[in-house]
């Protein structure tokens, strides 16, 4: 719609409305143009351009022409934004929906959180687990699939399914994640990822676990000792999954003994790998904040503090969290 010439009077305008009258005249309009927003066959709204009494131009057929391209444009922004919204919406929810609810295990406290990154289509691999298994011993698992879109998310859901069923026939660590290494390279599920997969073992006379575990090329898990010594868990690190060929002598893993009230904590690398900051003073960081960790703490207590001092003020990246604290069990 183009309106070159605007009466001058709000009246003349506006006959049998007095109020509008009054507005239009304050706003001292001359000349106006509306011309609809449109994008892939909808209509999403109208774009209004007008000009004033007494500096402002005639509109004309040119200027209708220029405002309609204009319109176009922005239609075709917004409603990139939209689908985009939309997609970023699904692929969270399809990255929530594979997460595990964390289960109840006796002599133990659990708890996990899932931040989703907001910058970019940050929705990607990460993933956390803990499954208990039919020997007694319990499986845990954190991992992140490189990517940040649908298909990583889809990737993530498919290894962490790997990683369960290896884990499930009792397998040793560093054999899950060498099988795991040789499906994902064979089926093509996932370009790369890193993961620590870890059994944490019935109770021995004492109380005390073993904790057992291979890490794929991911932060190493920490633990925090009832006499509140921090222990990097850095032993017998590999290359990521889906780097190398498979085959040669395969993944080493480590152990460490866990007494009881010790606190065990595994992340992704979203809370260290952040742009502006060094890797290496971040994971310090963290560390620092599990150290200061007051005896006794909750699994969720750690979880709160580690995310109030270590996330950063824009997530760019997702971050899987799980920390287990062993409470004493009594062995027969």
């Amino acid at each position: 719609m183009l309106l070159s010439e605007l009466p001058e009077r709000g009246a003349d305008r506006y006959p049998d409305d007095p109020a509008a009258a009054a507005v239009f005249e304050r706003l001292r309009l001359r000349s106006a143009m509306v011309v609809p927003v449109r994008a892939r066959g909808r209509v999403l709204g109208a774009l209004t351009l007008l000009t004033q009494h007494p500096y402002g131009r005639r509109y004309g057929p040119r200027d209708l022409h220029l405002a309609a391209d204009l319109a176009g444009r922005a239609g075709l922004t917004i409603d990139n934004a939209r689908l985009y919204e939309v997609e970023h919406a699904a692929a969270a929810t399809l990255q929530r929906s594979l997460l595990p609810a964390v289960p109840e295990v006796a002599g133990l406290q659990v708890a996990a959180r899932y931040l989703v990154g907001v910058d970019g289509n940050q929705v990607g691999g990460d993933w956390y687990d803990v499954l208990p298994l039919p020997d007694g011993a319990i499986g845990l698992a954190v991992g992140d699939v490189v990517g940040h879109d649908l298909q990583a998310a889809a990737a993530m859901g498919q290894l962490r399914g790997v990683v369960r069923s290896y884990a499930w026939d009792g397998s040793p660590p560093g054999s899950v994640l060498d099988r795991c290494d040789r499906l994902v390279q064979g089926l093509e599920m996932a370009a790369m990822a890193t993961a620590v997969y870890a059994r944490l073992e019935p109770p021995g006379p004492d109380g005390v676990r073993v904790l057992r575990y291979a890490n794929a090329g991911h932060p190493a898990p920490l633990m925090l000792t009832p006499a509140a010594e921090l222990a990097r868990l850095d032993g017998h690190h590999s290359p990521m999954i889906g780097v190398f060929p498979p085959g040669g002598s395969g993944r080493g893993e480590a152990e460490v003994r866990c007494p009881p009230g010790s606190l065990l904590l595994l992340y992704t690398d979203g809370l260290t790998d952040v742009a502006g900051y060094d890797a290496d003073e971040r994971t310090t960081l963290v560390e620092r904040t599990l150290a200061a960790v007051a005896p006794g703490a909750s699994a969720q207590t750690a979880v709160d503090a580690v995310l109030a001092a270590c996330v950063p003020e824009r997530v760019r990246d997702d971050v899987a969290l799980l920390a287990l604290r062993l409470d004493a069990v009594h062995v027969v």
